[in-house]
């Protein structure tokens, strides 16, 4: 309630944020570089983590191989809101802000950026909304390579490196696999199932 953060867990990349004498933590150890920075979120990948509030916070390994062992902010661009929300892929972040746009930075060899191509980026890049009415993005889930986010018209799009399964449900009824390209999908992509005699659908998060 306080806005303090304590960690614990594997440290050899400093996602941790305590610092580098230390290789891993048994027990919760205080943040300190995070002491009185308001933070109210916090995620966390295998090798990276993010701290958002006052202000955007991560550490860890980054695309450049080179560990953050304490907490570094990211300045995000001004006037498109707070940040919201922020996920943790491996060795990228992608952040939703409160005006519903998603910014992304990291290593990119699979397109997980969702920004059109797949070099690397040092700071936050705006993903394009992509929808002609410019929808705004409400949720975002990541995996190690790839990420997968909704639109406030309820439109589902992925991008990155990934094999397409989807998870969809309308009562008891399930949809058919729609397609699964085989190669890195570099900027967001509409998911289309293929319904058996269905006429619209329910996405669900399993």
């Amino acid at each position: 309630s306080h806005g303090a953060v304590f960690a614990w867990g594997d440290n050899r990349f400093g996602q941790c944020g305590v610092g580098r004498t230390v290789a891993s933590l048994s027990e919760p150890v205080l943040v300190s570089g995070l002491r009185n920075k308001g933070v109210i979120g916090v995620n966390c990948g295998s090798v990276n983590s993010a701290f958002w509030g006052g202000g955007m916070y991560i550490c860890g390994a980054q695309h450049t191989d080179v560990a953050t062992y304490l907490p570094a902010r990211v300045p995000m661009p001004a006037n498109l809101g707070r940040v919201d929300c922020c996920v943790v892929g491996d060795r990228f972040f992608v952040v939703r802000t409160t005006s519903g746009d998603l910014f992304s930075w990291g290593a990119n060899g699979y397109g997980q950026l969702g920004i059109g191509h797949r070099k690397p980026a040092e700071g936050p890049h705006r993903i394009v909304r992509p929808t002609p009415s410019g929808e705004a993005w409400v949720d975002v889930c990541i995996g190690s390579t790839h990420v997968a986010a909704v639109t406030s018209g309820a439109s589902v799009f992925v991008w990155g490196g990934f094999d397409v399964r989807l998870a969809a449900a309308r009562g008891s009824r399930r949809a058919t696999l729609a397609s699964a390209p085989a190669v890195p999908l570099v900027a967001p992509t509409m998911v289309v199932p293929r319904w058996e005699g269905q006429d619209n659908a329910h996405v669900v998060r399993v």
